[in-house]
């Protein structure tokens, strides 16, 4: 996972989350 963009990192903790 690269935490370069902060946007896709909350992409991809939205699932996560079970949003």
């Amino acid at each position: 996972m690269n935490c370069n963009r902060p946007q896709n990192h909350v992409q991809i903790i939205w699932p996560m989350l079970g949003v």
